[in-house]
């Protein structure tokens, strides 16, 4: 069983089946573009069931409204926070990886820093942050 600061990124998605018989669930292309996982390696997959919805009065399943399925940023913009940047980048921002995979980029640090940064900008899986203080 692997911790939960081993938690690379979390998002919701659907079981579906190729027209081979295999099934996959499909990772969303941000998680691939923010380097949250990478093309071609592997991952250690956990599924969580989701609440079952009910039909409504025709029988048609609703569906669930996309803020639903959103988990919400764990950072709020103009707040501070302190951050342990855990790697860097490929454009060598120092990136500090939080709760549920959500990671916020940090420029001017080193991988080990420890700093309190303000959060500039907030998107639904990453944020951009400014250092404010050094902590070591």
């Amino acid at each position: 069983m692997t911790e939960e600061k081993d938690l690379r990124c979390l998002f919701s998605g659907e079981v579906r089946q190729t027209r081979q018989g295999n099934y996959y669930v499909e990772v969303p292309s941000h998680e691939v573009n923010l380097g949250t996982v990478e093309k071609g390696e592997t991952y250690q997959i956990a599924l969580i069931e989701t609440p079952a919805q009910q039909p409504d009065e025709e029988g048609t399943e609703p569906a669930a409204p996309p803020e639903q399925n959103r988990p919400t940023p764990p950072v709020e913009e103009g707040t501070t926070k302190v951050l342990e940047i855990d790697r860097l980048g490929d454009q060598g921002d120092g990136i500090a990886t939080l709760e549920g995979g959500f990671v916020v980029f940090v420029p001017d640090v080193d991988v080990g820093d420890r700093v309190t940064a303000r959060i500039e900008k907030v998107e639904e899986t990453y944020a951009f942050g400014s250092v404010v203080e050094r902590l070591g």
